[in-house]
């Protein structure tokens, strides 16, 4: 059996901060940004977090 290690995250570029940032300011839900960006939702509730993003939803207009 293969042994796995967990290794250090991956770094941030500057491009995927910016596309995150677009993303979060357009109301798009964590799970499809985590998706687009191939990273964990706790990996963009963190960079969010650390960026003063927040990834509430917004209240819907009727």
């Amino acid at each position: 059996m293969a042994k796995t290690t967990r290794g250090t995250p991956k770094a941030w570029t500057a491009a995927e901060v910016k596309l995150m940032t677009k993303l979060v300011k357009a109301g798009t839900p964590t799970a499809v940004i985590a998706r687009q960006l191939k990273r964990t939702p706790a990996a963009i509730r963190s960079k969010a977090q650390k960026a003063s993003l927040s990834l509430k939803p917004r209240a819907r207009r009727r």
